[in-house]
């Protein structure tokens, strides 16, 4: 039997923060450059099936947009990742294609049932280590990323006028602060070129929306790229 790293064993914590500061800095190059996040994935956990670079780069963005840091009262830290009953089958396909053991619960909130992908849990003392990205990645077409980040943040509405028979249809994706307006929002209207960004009735809420019935057929367009991409 061959002897494994005992650094590497799952659920360790020095495995977790390897991991995690691994993933973090290749967040930092191009989308489809996952050689250190592999080397490592391989060398902890040995398995044959690696994750694509597509799917890494979707679940960064949708981390980005669903996934948070929680601390618990009794000081635990963990990284969550929380998604409605219905939508459940996107943390089973994320652990499915992760390959690891992750812990998924069904918890209670306001009348909902909410499930929650617990990635890992990491000591106070890792978490401060964790030294955070001071550069920018800018958001292009070309990787999936920003469908990831569309699954969790983006709305896709529509309904139909019982006067006239017409239908609406609108996507609306929602900001808070005025660094996320100036590098998402702003960055969705140059790159699709329909729709404009708005400043919500909340303080420092912003949405970037679309919904100018000239621009239903490129957000038509755009909703079944979304579909087809998506992870979701």
């Amino acid at each position: 039997m061959k002897r494994q790293n005992r650094d590497c064993q799952p659920g360790a914590p020095s495995n977790n923060v390897r991991w995690f500061t691994c993933a973090i800095k290749e967040k930092d190059t191009t989308g489809d450059n996952f050689d250190k996040y592999y080397s490592l994935n391989s060398k902890c956990y040995g398995k044959i099936k690696q994750p694509s670079s597509e799917f890494l780069s979707w679940f960064i963005g949708f981390s980005e947009g669903d996934g948070s840091f929680v601390k618990s009262k009794r000081g635990d830290l963990f990284f969550v990742v929380v998604q409605q009953t219905k939508d459940k089958q996107v943390l089973d396909f994320i652990q499915q294609e992760l390959n690891m053991v992750l812990n998924i619960n069904v918890q209670k909130s306001r009348g909902r049932a909410l499930n929650r992908l617990y990635r890992f849990s990491l000591t106070k003392d890792i978490y401060q280590n964790i030294e955070p990205s001071v550069k920018t990645k800018e958001i292009t077409l070309n990787d999936t990323w920003l469908i990831g980040f569309v699954d969790a943040e983006g709305c896709f509405h529509t309904g139909f006028s019982l006067n006239n028979n017409k239908y609406h249809l609108l996507f609306d994706l929602a900001q808070k602060g005025a660094n996320n307006k100036e590098i998402v929002l702003d960055k969705f209207v140059e790159l699709f070129k329909v729709g404009a960004v708005y400043k919500h009735y909340h303080d420092n809420n912003w949405n970037y929306r679309v919904n100018d019935p000239v621009q239903k057929a490129k957000l038509i367009s755009l909703s079944k790229t979304v579909n087809d991409i998506s992870y979701h």
